[in-house]
């Protein structure tokens, strides 16, 4: 009984139905094979409705959902400065304490000058951490990380005065300590920093073109005492590595500054901005990753994040003190602190190996080449020179630096970008909903509400 006024239910919709053809089948005072005609045809329409629809979801299937476009529109678009990473790996300071422990601990077997001479060795780039010499000395892994907690500068000690824009401002409330597989940084306009002032340019502004937007003083006492010091031109998100890039990093700040103790940096940047809704994909999806999407659980290779936020860079750090860990059971000592134990120098022995084998460093390679890229992603082009005396430039017969100053950071932006990258969302779930229904109701008229009513008419027949 019931399949009988369910029956009748959908022949009297079909009778009133505004789905194309359904009407004429079961229109019961027309010719059979009209009836048939309209069966064949009806049949054609919905087979080529789901080969539609078919083929509507497997193109959004295939294609990525998040794209990049060249935007020239040039309307009051907000500019970025770089950030800014002062580096060292060694100090003075560092070097006299692991002159000590080392001297302490050859129970007079080493003379005051051996000992210095380890603890210069220990911080010579090509050596990675390891002298073959005091692994005889069993130092614990602790000595280690206390000569290389040494390294960290003090911000009152390093930097003098800070200006943005010609106003000067607290530079050690600005800069930021962050340690780095390159060693003890101080950073400025950093997502990894607690930078408070906004350091970009409004191009409806008429400041921030032509005159110098970010002065910085380094101070005598950091670039004696920390004599490799480098300067890093990044992007607010990347961290300074050993991976970074030869064209994001000044060294030799001192002789680049020349007599007259000033650099300055003209730098031009493409932008990269994210619209609205780019944020609501999945990072698998739009091929990046956003600062806050930094949860170790969606990577089991990064078992435990060194940095708070996440970044590209950081994804390599984690994977290289990974590799440490797996390969030798701890990570090197000069790398940011994680949880993997810190090795001693039988450990840092095994890590300088990984580095030197070429299948290892393959391996590593190739995990790092699947870290996703930030999706907060300026490129900045720049070029640092000495600032030289000119009479007739009034600006430069000022003082170019203080008494105090090793040499002052002189950061200017050339010229108003013309050209910028978006990333937008080139398609949606709804997207594919539109679509879809535009093909069901291209090819059989049905709409929702058909089938609505269709659910409808079979409720009413039970009841």
């Amino acid at each position: 009984m019931a399949f009988g006024r369910i029956g009748a239910a959908l022949l009297a919709y079909c009778e009133k139905s505004n789905v194309h053809g359904l009407k004429y089948v079961v229109a019961k005072d027309h010719h059979w094979s009209e009836r048939w005609l309209w069966w064949l045809l009806c049949a054609a329409s919905w087979s080529a409705a789901l080969v539609a629809l078919a083929s509507t979801i497997g193109f959004y299937a295939d294609s990525t959902p998040v794209a990049i476009a060249v935007d020239t529109a040039d309307r009051d678009w907000i500019t970025p400065y770089p950030a800014i990473g002062i580096c060292s790996a060694s100090s003075q300071s560092a070097k006299d304490h692991a002159a000590s422990i080392i001297e302490q601990s050859a129970n007079g077997t080493l003379t005051a000058n051996n000992a210095r001479g380890l603890s210069e060795q220990l911080f010579l780039p090509s050596r990675m951490g390891y002298v073959k010499q005091l692994e005889r000395l069993d130092l614990p892994a602790e000595l280690y990380l206390a000569i290389d907690d040494k390294v960290k500068p003090k911000c009152d000690e390093s930097l003098t005065s800070c200006k943005w824009l010609g106003v000067e401002f607290d530079c050690c409330a600005e800069f930021s300590h962050l340690q780095t597989s390159v060693g003890h940084c101080l950073l400025l306009n950093s997502v990894h920093a607690r930078s408070t002032l906004d350091f970009r340019v409004d191009s409806r502004s008429s400041s921030g073109i032509g005159s110098i937007g970010l002065e910085i003083g380094i101070t005598h006492h950091y670039a004696k005492s920390n004599q490799d010091f480098r300067v890093y031109l990044l992007n607010s998100v990347e961290i300074p590595t050993l991976r970074t890039p030869e064209d994001r990093v000044l060294r030799n700040v001192g002789r680049s500054a020349g007599a007259t103790s000033a650099v300055q940096i003209d730098f031009n940047v493409v932008d990269l901005v994210n619209l609205a809704g780019v944020d609501r994909v999945s990072p698998e999806e739009r091929k990046c990753r956003f600062t806050h999407e930094n949860d170790a659980s969606d990577d089991e290779r990064r078992r435990q994040p060194v940095y708070e936020l996440y970044s590209y860079d950081g994804c390599t750090v984690d994977l290289e003190i990974e590799a440490m860990s797996a390969a030798c059971g701890c990570a090197s000592y000069v790398y940011p602190r994680s949880k993997v134990a810190a090795c001693n120098m039988t450990g840092m022995r095994c890590c300088a190996e990984l580095r030197r084998k070429s299948s290892s460093r393959r391996k590593i390679d190739e995990a790092i080449g699947s870290c996703p890229a930030d999706c907060q992603a300026a490129t900045y082009q720049w070029r640092a020179y000495p600032i030289v005396d000119d009479d007739n430039n009034s600006e430069k017969q000022l003082p170019i630096n203080s008494g105090s100053s090793f040499v002052d950071l002189r950061v200017r932006l050339l010229s108003w970008p013309r050209m910028r990258y978006q990333r937008y969302v080139a398609r949606s779930s709804f997207d594919i909903f539109v679509l879809s229904g535009s093909s069901i109701g291209l090819f059989t008229g049905a709409s929702i509400l058909s089938f609505v009513e269709i659910v409808y008419r079979i409720v009413a027949a039970l009841c």
